[in-house]
C-alpha cells in the first residue's frame, strides 16, 4: 500500500467531496480485496463453527464426556444450531445454556454447598489463615 500524501487543499482531496474512493483515495480499493476479505471471513466463521461443534461434543451431546446439567429443550436447541452452522443461532443457544447453568448453580448447587460439611471445613481452614470467604 502506497503511503498517503498530504494534499495542499480540499480541492485536491476529491474523496472529501463524496466521489468514488476506489479511484481517488490512495491505497483504497475495497473491490480488489473483496475475495481476500471473503476468504478470511469464511475461515473465521468455519473456525467458530468447529469450536461450537467441539463444545457441543464435549459438554452438551448425550455422549459428552463432561456433560453439563441443562434441560432437554436447551440441549436440542444447541444441537439444531450446531447442525445448522448458523453463528447467531449458536450464540443464542449457547448463551441460554450458560444462563441455565448459572441459574442452577445460584439456586441449587451453591446453597447446598454452603450448608455442607466441606464448606464449613473450608471456612474453618480459611479462618485460621486470616481470610474468611
Amino acid at each position: 500500500v502506497a503511503p498517503l500524501q498530504r494534499a495542499s487543499s480540499l480541492q485536491e482531496m476529491s474523496w472529501v467531496r463524496g466521489s468514488d474512493t476506489r479511484s481517488t483515495y490512495p491505497g483504497a480499493n475495497p473491490v480488489g480485496r473483496a475475495p481476500q476479505l471473503a476468504e478470511a471471513r469464511e475461515r473465521v466463521r468455519s473456525a467458530l463453527v468447529r469450536e461450537g461443534e467441539e463444545v457441543y461434543n464435549t459438554y452438551v451431546a448425550s455422549f459428552a464426556s463432561l456433560a453439563v446439567n441443562i434441560d432437554d429443550e436447551c440441549r436440542s436447541a444447541i444441537q439444531a444450531a450446531v447442525e445448522s452452522g448458523a453463528l447467531g443461532a449458536m450464540d443464542g443457544a449457547f448463551g441460554r445454556a450458560v444462563d441455565d447453568v448459572f441459574g442452577i448453580m445460584a439456586n441449587d448447587s451453591v446453597p447446598k454447598y454452603v450448608l455442607s460439611d466441606e464448606y464449613a471445613s473450608a471456612r474453618s481452614i480459611a479462618g485460621h489463615r486470616g481470610s474468611i470467604a
